[in-house]
């Protein structure tokens, strides 16, 4: 099993909360995929977490100019 590094700025419980995040989904990937993640696979990961949180505040329609996928009508 390799070792994938990461590091994170910012207050000590932001980076505990995406920390505790992050080995959910990790743990989630390595269930399904049954596997261990490659590292190309966790950069995906760690920029999908970092983007829900853009949204996250933001209302449905606005948040929907970020999004790729075409609006639900």
């Amino acid at each position: 099993m390799g070792r994938l590094y990461i590091g994170l700025a910012g207050l000590a419980s932001d980076q505990a909360t995406f920390h505790e995040k992050l080995k959910f989904r990790l743990a989630m990937y390595n269930l399904r995929e049954e596997r261990d993640i490659k590292p190309a696979s966790f950069g995906k990961l760690v920029s999908t977490l970092l983007y829900e949180k853009r949204c996250a505040d933001l209302p449905p329609k606005t948040c929907r100019h970020f999004s790729r996928t075409p609006p639900v009508s």
